[in-house]
């Protein structure tokens, strides 16, 4: 019989054929995820504009019960967007 064990590196039950040994675990591919300070913090904005940002509609987010996080592919993708080329800062 298979026993089931706790993989060292993701923490997924694994079942292995032999006691003691640990079959591979898919490696998790985690997603960063910033909160309002820290996203604040990297674009140099207050936390006021980047609710003003979300509630606009501007800014997409992740909703997980009352907190807000940001992803950054979604951050990126803004950045992107808001780009202005052949225009100096004045």
């Amino acid at each position: 019989m298979p026993q089931r064990t706790r993989g060292e590196s993701a923490g997924a039950l694994v079942e292995t054929g032999t006691p003691g040994v640990v079959a591979p675990v898919e490696e998790r591919v985690y997603r960063q995820l910033f909160d309002r300070e820290s996203l604040a913090e990297y674009l140099r904005l207050s936390t006021d504009t980047i609710d003003r940002l979300v509630k606009a509609g501007k800014l997409p987010c992740v909703r997980i019960g009352h907190q807000v996080r940001f992803t950054l592919d979604d951050v990126e993708a803004f950045v992107e967007h808001h780009r202005e080329l052949g225009r100096a800062a004045s």
